[in-house]
């Protein structure tokens, strides 16, 4: 049976709802935890398909781990070898499903001095290259070499030694695994340019929990202390999922619901909660919470997506989903992937209405009619948007490839059924 769900549409959502903890936190935060040979415990991570496959990478790195309740505890005293006593991580089952992957080179190199690795996988939103973080790692003292046209070998038999590095872009990826490599690395490192979205700081939180010495600068500015050795023994909660608070603002407002957004901290979605009450929708905002409560007409809204504090290009799909509805038409830009606006070809069965400049701009027009219709989710936050829309669809929408949700979207038909939703839930026999 294909996985797919199906939603019956025009029910405003009502009630509350918790936020579960963040997917873009949790798995850089689990990747560094190698960097110990003791054990650490996580609490508040998602019961997500992402960190399933990333639980898979780390049990084929040697790790040992238990999880419940949303807890989980990670040693790996050994890492685990294989032909010729080399660390190959395009050996180990699953290393492709998820972009994150990478992020375990940071840690390999640093505390293993090499390892082998193939381009990793995830979501198809455009071009995503790793150059930022050869390129760092360079800068770190690693030799890099190409064993054939998809291998890459990163070696540093002396060990890293600390450096100042700037990033042409300020990628969260590049920035997470220099900040992992660079914890252990000998002396100082500077990474100029850096990316300083509220997951980084949690995973800085975390390494200095550890005991490395990390310290943001102005400027974003990241400034790294090299230490010998990183102690186990910590307990580290990872914060709330930004993204999905701000999936659920995006369905209320477009079901003209009135939801009670619990364990979230708006201040990390400063941005998008300025552009959703420009377009009309009535928010109120607590240390920890967001209610939605009040929506007259929906306002057209043009945004562009930035790395934080600006726009989430995570959001970028929903809001302009929620366009869809507004009096008027919207630009959307997008400036951070090439390639986000696949999902629109599924929104344009459903009767969504647009104008196509470029691969990086749209204009949405408004007042557009949906109804439910049989449409294909690509990935986890256009597949988000896809949803979001047979929410608000006039009948019924069967919804195929549903399995990018559940990558990124802990228990979210329960959640949404919670609040009203009329959907069931067909999960494949395989």
């Amino acid at each position: 049976m294909d996985e797919k769900i199906v939603i019956y549409g025009g029910t405003p959502l009502n009630g509350t709802v918790r936020i579960s903890g963040s997917k873009n936190a949790s798995l850089p935060i689990m990747c560094a935890s190698l960097l110990s040979s003791c054990t650490v415990t996580l609490t508040n991570i998602p019961e997500i398909d992402d960190v399933y496959s990333l639980l898979k990478l780390l049990h084929g790195c040697g790790a040992n781990t238990n999880s419940y309740n949303n807890t989980l505890s990670i040693s790996c005293p050994k890492i685990k070898k294989y032909s010729h006593d080399k660390i190959i991580l395009n050996r180990i089952e699953g290393y492709k499903k998820i972009r994150h992957s990478i992020l375990l080179v940071g840690a390999l190199l640093s505390k293993y001095k090499e390892v082998y690795f193939d381009m990793p996988g995830g979501c198809k939103i455009g071009d995503r290259p790793i150059d930022l973080h050869i390129t760092g790692f360079k800068s770190l003292g690693a030799q890099c070499k190409i064993i054939n046209d998809n291998t890459i070998m990163m070696s540093s038999p002396k060990g890293l030694i600390g450096d100042e590095i700037f990033l042409r872009f300020p990628s969260v990826g590049a920035t997470e695994n220099l900040l992992i490599a660079s914890v252990l690395a000998e002396g100082s490192t500077i990474i100029k340019n850096a990316a300083i979205e509220p997951e980084i700081i949690n995973l800085i939180d975390f390494l200095n929990a550890m005991g490395a010495k990390i310290k943001i600068a102005g400027g974003n500015k990241i400034i790294v202390k090299g230490v010998d050795i990183l102690n186990g023994g910590v307990t580290h909660n990872v914060i709330p999922d930004r993204i999905e608070a701000g999936t659920f603002i995006t369905m209320g407002a477009i079901t003209r619901g009135d939801i009670t957004i619990e364990h979230v901290e708006p201040k990390h979605l400063e941005f998008p909660i300025n552009a959703f009450k420009d377009a009309g929708v009535g928010l109120d905002t607590t240390k920890n919470s967001i209610h939605l409560d009040s929506i007259d007409e929906l306002r057209p809204v043009d945004i562009c997506t930035h790395p934080y504090p600006g726009f989430p290009t995570d959001l970028q799909p929903l809001f302009a989903t929620l366009m869809t509805q507004a009096d008027g038409s919207s630009l959307i830009e997008e400036r951070v992937f090439d390639s986000r606006f696949r999902y629109l070809n599924e929104l344009k069965k459903m009767g969504a209405q647009f104008d196509i400049i470029s691969n990086r701009e749209i204009i949405v027009k408004g007042h557009s009619k949906l109804t439910g219709t049989d449409v294909f989710m690509g990935d986890i936050r256009g597949g988000a948007a896809i949803l979001t829309s047979a929410l608000v669809a006039e009948g019924k929408s069967e919804i195929y490839d549903s399995f990018y949700l559940y990558r990124g979207y802990e228990k979210i038909e329960t959640k949404l059924r919670n609040l009203g939703a009329r959907l069931k839930v067909y999960k494949s026999n395989g």
